[in-house]
């Protein structure tokens, strides 16, 4: 099996971290051929991730707890604080002015920012077992720890037993501080085992 790393990290010629508050859920415009991965967290539905989603995957009368939708244009954070929402953008200039994030109260970092040519990974939640008949019956992954809950990764092979979530650190040129992480890629997960051997 081929094993498929991170791919490389964005390098935006403009690129820009953002942050505010109160956001207007009506004029929020998710971007799915930029940012074409989406996790979602509401009071009605728990925690979904969708994947290659469109507009109308986003369900705006729900209650959203959390948001999360990010790819190779950019990565937006938007999270529900009792009556409060804060939400936080690192990516594209051209991107972020087409969400419908600038009428809102937001900041932006003075910069200069740059990327850091080495993406980070982390382990998502869930697996597939194709040895496992419940697994291989369903054809789908399921969350490991708690209660075999079903995930939705449409765009992801389900050789890929394991998934990651590749991440890039945004510095601040200044003092090469890393201030952000900007989240862009699924890739398939490659156990440390995995790794020594095809070394």
């Amino acid at each position: 099996m081929n094993l498929n790393p991170c791919p490389a990290c964005p390098r935006p010629d403009n690129l820009i971290l953002a942050a505010g508050q109160n956001l207007d859920w009506n004029a929020l415009r998710l971007l799915p051929e930029r940012m074409p991965y989406l996790i979602l967290e509401t009071a009605e539905d728990g925690i979904q991730f969708i994947s290659i989603f469109t507009e109308k995957d986003f369900n705006r009368a729900l209650t959203v707890l959390r948001l999360h939708s990010f790819g190779l244009g950019g990565d937006l954070q938007v999270r529900v604080d009792e009556q409060r929402v804060h939400w936080r953008f690192v990516g594209e200039r051209t991107v972020f002015d087409q969400l419908g994030l600038a009428a809102t109260q937001h900041d932006f970092h003075p910069g200069p920012l740059s990327m850091i040519d080495k993406s980070e990974t982390a382990l998502l939640w869930g697996k597939y077992d194709a040895d496992d008949p419940d697994d291989a019956e369903r054809g789908r992954r399921y969350e490991a720890r708690m209660g075999r809950a079903p995930l939705d990764y449409p765009d992801v092979p389900l050789e890929y037993k394991r998934v990651n979530i590749c991440a890039c650190p945004v510095r601040l040129d200044s003092d090469q501080r890393v201030i952000a992480y900007w989240t862009y890629a699924l890739a398939e997960h490659q156990p440390e085992s995995q790794k020594e051997a095809g070394s």
